[in-house]
């Protein structure tokens, strides 16, 4: 970016600093999330599930699945799809439905979200490592606030 530019409006350098940012974080988490699950033989993209149903053992259905996770539906059935198929995910005990079956953990599938929920713990203690616990609060206090803000923007 031109400097003569940042120096008349540092609006440009302001959206140039967080947009970087912002990308760096993203690379950042996109990388641990896909050195995590490597080993288990899952991808990026399945790490949010396995989270969303450890956190909620009874399970969840698919389109909780998608709200939860922010995904579209398209997204989510096909990951449940490789879940199931590599045996970390399966539908909850019969209860009479037909539709809206929850989906749970399998045993595999357990151990490889304590897995994911440690890794998820040490990234966000090394990522916020030198933030008081005040800073920490404003922080994404001020981020929530900007993501909230810019989905109004877009429509979204």
């Amino acid at each position: 970016m031109n400097t003569y530019t940042n120096k008349r409006c540092p609006m440009f350098n302001r959206f140039e600093q967080f947009t970087t940012a912002i990308s760096q974080i993203n690379k950042s988490v996109q990388r641990i999330k896909s050195t995590e699950v490597n080993s288990y033989g899952l991808k990026a993209n399945h790490v949010m599930i396995l989270f969303q149903l450890k956190r909620n053992p009874a399970g969840l259905t698919p389109s909780q699945l998608c709200e939860n996770c922010e995904v579209d539906k398209a997204a989510i059935s096909r990951s449940l799809k490789e879940l199931t198929g590599k045996g970390f995910v399966r539908e909850a005990e019969p209860d009479g439905r037909k539709y809206r079956i929850p989906l749970v953990l399998t045993a595999s599938g357990t151990d490889a979200a304590q897995h994911i929920e440690k890794a998820i713990q040490s990234a966000v203690e090394i990522g916020g490592a030198g933030l008081t616990d005040r800073q920490r609060a404003e922080f994404y206090h001020s981020l929530l606030l900007i993501a909230r803000n810019l989905e109004d923007y877009s429509g979204t």
